[in-house]
C-alpha cells in the first residue's frame, strides 16, 4: 500500500504540461527536405523613366532549408549564382511564413538585359503539401536595369511563383 501511495504522490509531483504547447517534435525538419529545387515563374511590373515595364522570367532556385528546433528558419536562396538567406518561421508541419520587411535581392537577366534590383518582403511563404515544395514571395522592389547599355532606375514589385 505504502508503495502504491509513493507512486501516486510522485505522480501529482510531477509538473503540469501544457498540451496547447507545439510540440518540439512538430517543428522538426524530418518533414521538409533540407535541400530542393524549385522551378517556376517571377513576374517583374517596373516603372523606369515613366515607362512601365512588364516581363516573365522562368527561373530554376536551388533551396537549403535549415529549421531549428524551436520553428525559426532560414531558406538559402540561389540563382545564377546569386545567393541570398530569408528568414521565416515554421507556423506547422506545412507552413513556413517568411518574415515580413526583409530585404533580398532580386537579380534577372533576359534578351539583352539585366536586372538589379533590391526587393523587400511583403508577402511570402513555403508549403509543403504532398511532399512538394511550393515557394511564393511578393517583393516590392527597386533598383536598375542595364539595358542596351544604358542603365535605367525602377521601382516595382516581383512575384515569384515556383515549385518542385
Amino acid at each position: 500500500m505504502q508503495l502504491y501511495t509513493l507512486i501516486l504522490l510522485f505522480a501529482l509531483a510531477q509538473p503540469a504540461v501544457d498540451i496547447s504547447a507545439p510540440s518540439r517534435v512538430l517543428f522538426s525538419n524530418g518533414l521538409w527536405p533540407t535541400q530542393c529545387r524549385v522551378i517556376g515563374t517571377a513576374n517583374l511590373k517596373a516603372i523606369g523613366m515613366g515607362i512601365p515595364y512588364n516581363n516573365s522570367f522562368k527561373l530554376a532556385y536551388d533551396l537549403r532549408i535549415h529549421i531549428d528546433p524551436t520553428g525559426k528558419t532560414s531558406v538559402d536562396v540561389s540563382y545564377q549564382g546569386h545567393s541570398s538567406t530569408m528568414k521565416g518561421m515554421l507556423v506547422n508541419d506545412s507552413l513556413i511564413q517568411l518574415n515580413m520587411g526583409q530585404d533580398v535581392p532580386q537579380n534577372f537577366q533576359g534578351d539583352g538585359f539585366s536586372a538589379s534590383l533590391k526587393g523587400t518582403i511583403k508577402n511570402g511563404f513555403l508549403s509543403r503539401i504532398n511532399n512538394k515544395i511550393r515557394m511564393f514571395i511578393h517583393v516590392d522592389a527597386d533598383g536598375t536595369i542595364l539595358w542596351q547599355g544604358l542603365t535605367i532606375p525602377v521601382t516595382g514589385k516581383v512575384e515569384t511563383d515556383t515549385h518542385n
